[in-house]
């Protein structure tokens, strides 16, 4: 048995330490890179065995772009146009030179796979490379997991497959699963705000703060990853924050301004550029038409509410956030409000694909959401592809929330959903290294390295 790991980011510290030791319990596993400077980084700081630089100096472009027609040809959803424009940085390239780009890497990396016997990839698919490396490995009748954190259970992680994100639920849930599922289940629902705070910041991402913090003290240090571009990224994030605060009070509804005899709907905006809306979804990653369509279909009785990400307040310009506040019908809500807070007035809950779907669900709030992920395992929440039906969707879901509210077989269905995630998922947390540094904790470094000999040996 033979892995690799595809290099994304920082993430590939944490996997370095996972391949080295999947290495010493005999699978040969390697890191595949396009940077020589990462290849250096790794071997040099982290004694990473089998670091693979893939050279584009050996491609074949002329055999790239076979293989990825090909692809096309057998797979409906492989297409190398939206490859190119799901990715952040290649849809704003010349067009000849970025599909010349392409082919180079599909070719380097089918010549890899095919003389190294490659049985699995491990990494995400966040960039265009990471989506034609899962459909190479189709392809070859190969294997690509993406390892994640799994929001529903906290400091725990699951393999999914970026096709099929329900494939990872194949065990039934036993009496411990059941166990850990209604003690979720509570917490979620608990209606302490403070102990739901608290629970929440257990494996919440690091707020936008912690991460500047990480971003300045990085800037002296010899790291591969900051460029010019991505400083001043962050830093117009940063000063968007701060003329947000600024106008916090014209742009935002608070709690103060709710009223109990209003019908609400809530929008929750993903942060961008973000895998789920861009890869995933990227039919709907067009978040302002998006939020226009619903307020379009939603009964003119319901005012539609739209609240930012915590930790993407600054991410949108001012501009962006007035567009949304001038849509008739449209409101825009104080990011810092815990949805907990919001859910006794609201009515049904939108988002592309975010956690927030299942919160909802458990707090017998129906929830639409336009991505094909695992979530709709849970009772109230339902998938919808189609502008067309979505008037339809909502209505029936808006009458599921009038007969089912708090009763108890929508509990039972809940913590079923919750029991059945548990049982097919991992210790351990799966993060960016540099923001969340406990991920290089020994224990965890322990769980997510056993997990992954466990599942290879186990599921592959």
């Amino acid at each position: 048995m033979k892995v690799a790991f595809f290099d994304n980011g920082n993430l590939s510290i944490l996997f370095s330490f996972i391949s080295n030791y999947l290495n010493s319990k005999g699978i040969k596993s390697y890191i595949l890179t396009l940077s020589k400077r990462k290849k250096f980084f790794l071997e040099r700081k982290f004694n990473t065995q089998n670091v693979f630089y893939l050279d584009f100096s050996n491609a074949d472009p002329a055999e790239g772009k076979r293989i990825l027609m090909d692809i096309e040809n057998r797979m409906n959803e492989f297409r190398l146009y939206k490859a190119i424009y799901m990715d952040r940085v290649l849809k704003y390239g010349n067009e000849l030179k970025v599909k010349e780009y392409l082919y180079n890497f599909a070719s380097v990396l089918d010549k890899f796979i095919q003389e190294n016997d490659i049985s699995v990839i491990f990494g995400e698919v966040t960039w265009a490379i990471e989506y034609i490396a899962y459909f190479i490995m189709l392809y070859r009748n190969k294997k690509y997991f993406v390892p994640m954190n799994n929001y529903v259970i906290p400091g725990k992680f699951s393999f999914l497959d970026y096709k099929n994100t329900k494939s990872f639920i194949k065990k039934q849930p036993i009496t411990k699963d059941y166990e850990v599922a209604r003690t979720i289940y509570l917490q979620r629902k608990s209606t302490d705000i403070n102990k739901q705070a608290k629970f929440l910041q257990t494996y919440m991402p690091p707020n936008f703060r912690d991460r500047f913090s990480v971003l300045i003290n990085s800037w002296n240090l010899e790291d591969y990853r900051y460029s010019l571009k991505l400083k001043l990224r962050i830093l117009n994030q940063y000063k968007n924050r701060l003329i947000i605060n600024k106008l916090s009070n014209s742009l935002f509804l608070t709690m103060a301004d709710l009223k109990k005899t209003q019908k609400y709907a809530i929008y929750l905006l993903h942060i961008q550029p973000e895998a789920t809306p861009d890869v995933v979804s990227t039919e709907y990653n067009d978040q302002l038409r998006l939020i226009e369509v619903i307020r379009n279909v939603l009964p003119s009785d319901i005012l539609l509410l739209v609240k930012e990400h915590p930790n993407g307040i600054g991410s949108r310009n001012i501009s962006t956030l007035k567009k949304i506040k001038n849509i008739p019908g449209v409101e825009l809500i104080h990011p810092k409000i815990l949805m907990k807070e919001l859910f006794p007035y609201i009515s049904i809950t939108f988002t592309i694909a975010g956690t927030v779907s299942f919160e909802s669900s458990i707090n017998g709030i129906p929830a639409i959401i336009f991505s094909d992920i695992y979530l709709d395992i849970f009772p109230l929440i339902k998938k919808e592809f189609s502008f067309k039906n979505l008037a339809n969707t909502i209505m029936e879901q808006l009458k599921l929330a009038n007969r089912v509210y708090f009763q108890s077989e929508i509990e039972d269905q809940n913590i079923e959903a919750i029991a059945k995630i548990n049982a097919n998922t991992f210790d351990g947390k799966i993060y960016d290294p540099l923001l969340s540094k406990d991920v290089l904790f020994r224990d965890n470094l322990e769980n997510i390295s056993n997990a992954f000999y466990r599942f290879i040996k186990n599921e592959i």
